[in-house]
């Protein structure tokens, strides 16, 4: 299963570098770098209409979030020949492997379409239909990123 999402991510990465257009970088970070708050309080930084801060150091704390769950390669220290080498190794390598991967993606998507014309529900396949499979049949895409990329070639 593993090898099935991650050749996903890979066909998303590979097919959406041919779309991402540099203009939409500009302004790199249109809510700053800060973003701090504490106990519901803004400390640095702008927020949004719902109050809650946002910018670049906003948005890392959110996703900071994802990274719970890394730990879990170190149940499988039963199973390694040597596991004080092995299981750092694996923890760390899929930390780098999986925030690589992660920039990669958001770098083509924010590239492909305008960080503020990203559907929060469905980014992949929203960004493949408003740049990719525009006037390709992409009124019948499914919410899901791979069974609606093929519409980019239908």
């Amino acid at each position: 299963m593993v090898i099935v999402k991650l050749a996903i991510v890979l066909f998303v990465i590979a097919v959406g570098a041919f779309y991402v257009d540099p203009v939409n970088w500009h302004p790199f970070a249109p809510f700053g770098y800060t973003g701090i708050s504490f106990f519901g309080h803004t400390l640095f930084g702008q927020t949004g209409a719902s109050g809650a801060p946002v910018g670049v150091l906003a948005g890392a704390a959110i996703i900071f979030f994802a990274y719970i769950g890394f730990d879990s390669v170190s149940t499988h220290a039963e199973e390694a020949k040597n596991p004080r080498r092995d299981v750092p190794i694996g923890i760390i390598a899929s930390l780098i492997i999986c925030t690589i991967l992660y920039i990669v993606v958001s770098a083509i998507l924010t590239g492909m379409v305008p960080y503020d014309k990203i559907d929060i529900n469905a980014p992949v396949s929203n960004a493949f239909a408003q740049k990719a499979c525009r006037g390709r049949g992409a009124s019948s895409m499914s919410v899901q990123s791979p069974g609606s990329l093929p519409c980019c070639w239908s």
